[in-house]
């Protein structure tokens, strides 16, 4: 079995971005996402057998050339998921509709159904163990990324955490 999710690969001006601030915070005590590492996850991971993987990129290849590119923004840099018990640091911004009519339209492609779990935008750039990080953290930030592709990704996991693999990129 294999883990794959759907994301938005981010593009190299953003990730310069995300990268700088990492540097200016490189005192934390967390485990900061690598560069290729960076993406913006649009639908949650699950499970797929082998033989499965070349009729989920024919599906999402459907897409190649049939979808608008839109702009997303980021605008805060905070402690996620639940500020009670936070493990990861992200740049979050309003979710924009275009976003959420992309994840849907996905979803429907794929027969996937992900429950209520509505989408929210963000982009880890780090993550820690709860009880190693004793600091709020809430800087306001003004990022943007034009989305003009989707990308497969398998998630990788080795004794440095986990690595998530572009297997197929769609651009719209």
């Amino acid at each position: 079995m294999r883990k794959v999710f759907v994301g938005i690969k981010i593009s190299e001006p953003l990730r310069n971005q995300v990268y700088d601030w990492q540097k200016a915070h490189w005192d934390l005590p967390v485990r900061f996402l690598a560069r290729q590492n960076l993406h913006i996850t649009l639908l949650p991971p699950w499970q797929i057998y082998e033989e499965d993987l070349p009729i989920l990129k024919t599906k999402l290849s459907e897409f190649r050339g049939h979808l608008k590119p839109f702009t997303i923004y980021f605008d805060h840099i905070s402690l996620g998921p639940n500020l009670l018990a936070p493990r990861l640091i992200w740049a979050t911004g309003e979710t924009a509709p275009d976003l959420i009519n992309l994840k849907k339209t996905v979803e429907n492609k794929l027969s996937l159904l992900n429950g209520d779990r509505p989408l929210k935008l963000h982009l880890t750039m780090a993550r820690f163990k709860p009880d190693q990080f004793h600091f709020q953290l809430d800087e306001s930030i003004r990022w943007m990324e034009t989305v003009g592709a989707l990308a497969l990704y398998e998630t990788i996991w080795d004794m440095a955490g986990a690595e998530y693999v572009e297997l197929e990129k769609i651009l719209f």
